[in-house]
């Protein structure tokens, strides 16, 4: 007989082998903590709502911004442009780490038939050369995934082919059409020497010298609030077991999270539909407290009789979730998980713990003076080392 498990969102007797290892956090916001409480089929349906967060979202720029050099790799999604007034170009780039740009290997094109090559050094020039080749030979490159245009209307003058990563490509071109000529001329090109005269080009582009850079992508807000209570629900489920989300008064946040999204009518015009029955952001000045520094944590408290969590990303972003309402019968009432912004290690938060931590920032706000905090704080300590010997 195959031994089977409940995942905790389709709620179905899924075979063992069919578990998959889901992230509690987002491993792309830095997450490192991990459980098999998920089937497979649940996981990768929930790609599009983890990228939403990561990517597209009020949290981007902050994990792009924040995550050191030395850790995993981030980039911001959407297009990334510099516009390079010496050349009359629009250089794509990644937005990465410590919101460095770096430059794509490019080739630009002309309806006149002028080349420009955009590499930062002769290994990215290579890359260029190779994928067209490729193509070529192959008769693939038609097929390339193509775009039109930059986002917003700006408009761009040069048709663009942009290598991503090695052996993986796209092409932007000015308007729908032009690849009726871009694409012939670049075949003329290639035939009449391009590939020799691209790897004897001397590249252009230089590290560091971008002033600005034109950040555009698609917010999403209801895959972004999906992805946030996804994370709540996946901690809960760690804390508590599995068994606990399974009760069914978390069925209606446990559809919500698989895509039940219920949109308010009748908005004013220009107002973007939301559903925030279950996720809202709370603007930063309205932020009370934070439970972390430049890191993230998942805090949950039971305010009789709704179940609640606190999800903070980047020290800065706090979103409250509504878990449900439900007969919660644990003794711990504040209790959390704190996780690194590198994929560095995680810790459990207990009520003494998230308390120290509030009176460490916001002894001023609980009408408490630094004294006074102090003291509490050494009762604190006093009690905690207490129950450890006990």
């Amino acid at each position: 007989m195959t031994d089977t498990f409940i995942c905790i969102y389709c709620k179905l007797p899924k075979p063992t082998d069919q578990r998959s290892k889901e992230h509690l956090l987002q491993r792309s916001l830095g997450g490192d903590l991990t459980d098999q409480f998920v089937c497979k089929g649940c996981n990768g349906d929930f790609s599009k709502i983890d990228q939403a967060l990561s990517d597209r979202s009020t949290v981007t720029l902050s994990r792009v911004a924040q995550t050191p050099l030395s850790a995993h790799g981030v980039k911001a999604g959407g297009i990334s442009t510099y516009y390079d007034r010496e050349q009359d170009l629009y250089i794509e780039v990644e937005l990465r780490n410590k919101l460095t740009p770096f430059v794509l290997p490019q080739l630009h094109m002309r309806a006149n038939g002028q080349c420009q090559l955009i590499a930062l050094d002769r290994d990215a020039a290579e890359q260029v050369v190779k994928f067209i080749g490729q193509g070529l030979s192959a008769g693939s490159m038609e097929s390339v995934h193509r775009f039109y245009g930059l986002p917003n209307g700006v408009g761009t003058n040069t048709a663009a082919l942009v290598v991503r990563k090695p052996g993986e490509g796209y092409v932007r071109l000015p308007a729908r059409g032009d690849e009726s000529w871009f694409f012939p001329m670049l075949k003329a090109a290639w035939q009449q020497g391009l590939a020799a005269a691209l790897a004897n080009a001397k590249p252009v582009a230089k590290p560091g010298e971008f002033p600005e850079v034109r950040l555009d992508f698609k917010l999403a807000p209801n895959d972004v609030f999906r992805a946030i209570a996804k994370s709540a629900f996946n901690v809960l489920a760690f804390k508590r077991g599995p068994d606990f989300v399974l009760r069914p008064e978390f069925h209606p946040i446990r559809d919500y999270i698989k895509g039940a999204v219920v949109l308010p009518e009748n908005l004013p015009d220009g107002e973007v539909a939301v559903d925030t029955r279950f996720v809202t952001e709370i603007p930063d000045d309205q932020q009370q407290i934070s439970f972390v520094d430049e890191a993230h944590a998942v805090v949950f408290c039971y305010l009789k009789p709704e179940l609640i969590a606190f999800v903070t990303l980047y020290g800065s972003h706090l979103f409250l979730v509504r878990i449900a309402a439900i007969e919660y019968d644990e003794h711990e009432e504040f209790f959390g998980h704190r996780f690194s912004i590198d994929r560095t290690g995680n810790q459990p938060m207990d009520l003494s713990s998230i308390v120290e931590r509030i009176f460490q920032r916001y002894s001023d706000r609980l009408g408490v003076t630094a004294e006074e905090a102090a003291k509490i704080l050494r009762t604190l300590h006093s009690q905690k080392a207490g129950a450890v010997e006990s």
